[in-house]
């Protein structure tokens, strides 16, 4: 036979245990504005590391975008330096 407990639920503060349904309605609603709080941090984190994985890959573009423009003035310097060697 399975036996189910509802255990009270208990809040650690400052290594002290506390039922969380015996604290006055003002402790109670500063954990739920705390619990809110590290959700919203929880997901602005997930938001961070989002926006630095994209900044990345635009760095990454960036790059690619300069040296394909660095390799084409190149070609375009060693095209005009071909032309001006006098033929033999």
């Amino acid at each position: 036979m399975t036996q189910i407990s509802q255990q009270p639920a208990t809040l650690t503060f400052n290594g002290k245990d506390y039922i969380i349904q015996e604290l006055p309605p003002e402790a109670q609603s500063c954990l739920v504005y705390m619990q809110e709080i590290e959700a919203e941090i929880n997901e602005l984190n997930k938001q961070l590391t989002k926006q630095q994985i994209a900044k990345q890959g635009f760095e990454g573009l960036l790059g690619q975008y300069i040296k394909a423009h660095e390799d084409m003035i190149e070609e375009a310097q060693e095209e005009a330096e071909e032309q001006e060697k006098p033929a033999n």
